[in-house]
């Protein structure tokens, strides 16, 4: 997206997509894309969700976007139970160009953290050889048989497959 050479004051560029509801309703989403920006330009990031009456549910701007390399930026917040629309993009302030690449848009529930868990063997003897490595010394559960410290034992980290 590129913004002209003598933009007029408080004018921007908008690159945006609208998408229904429904498939989100309770949900709180995601919008995530990389973005870099050349020349002058300053991009928004930004989300925001309507209801059926039209009146906005939720409303969320990023910080000013103004980094000439690749990054990652995103945007989250709640869609209500009675919302209609799902509008999310970029904006783009000032002269230059406003690049994008890898958007998404996701539901957070798509993202539930997985509860701990115990080490399994093959996990715990590659720790092992990975703390051996790097010397260092940790008080380990001690061998099932005999009791014996695994760092002396560990020769080599094993794949998940042995």
């Amino acid at each position: 997206m590129s913004g002209p050479a003598n933009p007029p004051a408080n004018s921007f560029g908008d690159l945006s997509q609208t998408i229904p509801a429904a498939p989100y309703l309770s949900q709180s989403l995601l919008f995530r894309v990389a973005v870099r920006v050349e020349g002058t330009a300053k991009a928004v990031l930004w989300l925001r969700v309507n209801r059926h009456d039209g009146t906005v549910s939720f409303i969320v701007n990023s910080p000013d976007i103004t980094a000439n390399q690749w990054q990652y930026y995103q945007a989250s917040g709640p869609v209500a139970a009675d919302s209609d629309q799902i509008t999310f993009g970029l904006l783009n302030f000032g002269s230059g160009d406003v690049r994008v690449d890898d958007a998404s848009l996701h539901s957070l529930q798509d993202f539930a953290a997985e509860g701990s868990r115990p080490l399994s063997e093959t996990g715990l003897a590659n720790l092992t050889a990975f703390a051996k490595v790097l010397r260092v010394r940790a008080a380990l559960p001690p061998q099932r048989s005999g009791g014996a410290d695994r760092l002396g034992r560990v020769q080599r980290a094993r794949s998940a497959g042995d």
